[in-house]
């Protein structure tokens, strides 16, 4: 059985902060990485500390990609600031500035059921009835603006656009398939940003010489596969850097 004593460790903590805390909903997995956070430099004594992606691992039993949706979603919240030290290193401190806290948007979400929304707004359930968005929301955008429809149809033209804008594999249209895959990943916890970051670091990392990753994706490829290999907090640009590739299959031999 569990016993924790003091005696063997503790963490101080504010009473003003903890206070604040208890005010603030943080999403699951994000709570967990605001807790290592915590561990990692009150629980030493630090008001910041380089803590690596492994760490953040150990210590959460999260997998790579859910701990850079909690530290996505802590930094939107304005809970942690991160400094870039180089050489894929950063450093984590919690920011105690609660006034500056925010809660995340409430997220635009489909029914489980919704698999596409369609170029004209319609959503189609797996059971293929076409229904307005307005229909489907149901509760979930009450007091909301605007409609489900001009949400994912904003969003889905974003990202289509920001695609083709890098000329790697131009479609010409934006077809229900390809929507189908962004509102796949957004349920998956992407936002918009993410998904234009991963795409901008996809073509850097495709036209750039001192890279390796040469495939040409199509967009909904790209999304189902290897979306999270190209987020920003995977670090695309040093994981594909071609000297790094030449050093793994020296060690590998």
């Amino acid at each position: 059985m569990a016993s924790p004593q003091v005696e063997r460790g503790y963490t101080v903590i504010s009473t003003e902060l903890l206070e604040a805390l208890t005010r603030i909903r943080i999403p699951g997995e994000a709570r967990q990485v605001f807790d290592a956070i915590i561990r990692k430099t009150y629980g030493w004594k630090k008001k910041e500390d380089i803590i690596t992606m492994q760490q953040f691992a150990q210590m959460t039993g999260l997998s790579d990609v859910h701990v850079c949706q909690g530290l996505n979603k802590l930094k939107r919240m304005n809970l942690i600031i991160v400094t870039e030290k180089g050489n894929k290193k950063r450093m984590y401190r919690i920011n105690k500035d609660f006034e500056q806290w925010k809660l995340l948007p409430k997220k635009v979400t489909l029914p489980k059921k919704v698999t596409v929304v369609t170029e004209k707004g319609n959503a189609v359930t797996e059971k293929g009835n076409n229904q307005s968005p307005e229909a489907l929301a149901g509760n979930e955008l009450q007091g909301s603006k605007t409609t489900i429809q001009k949400k994912l149809q904003k969003l889905h033209t974003g990202i289509f656009e920001k695609w083709n804008s890098k000329k790697i594999k131009v479609h010409r249209k934006l077809t229900d398939g390809i929507r189908h895959k962004i509102n796949g990943a957004i349920k998956n916890g992407y936002t918009e940003q993410e998904i234009q970051e991963a795409i901008d670091n996809y073509a850097e990392v495709f036209w750039g010489k001192q890279y390796y990753w040469s495939h040409k994706w199509c967009l909904e490829d790209f999304i189902s596969r290897v979306l999270k290999k190209f987020t920003s907090d995977m670090d695309p640009k040093v994981n594909f850097l071609a000297k790094k590739a030449e050093q793994q299959q020296i060690v590998s031999r």
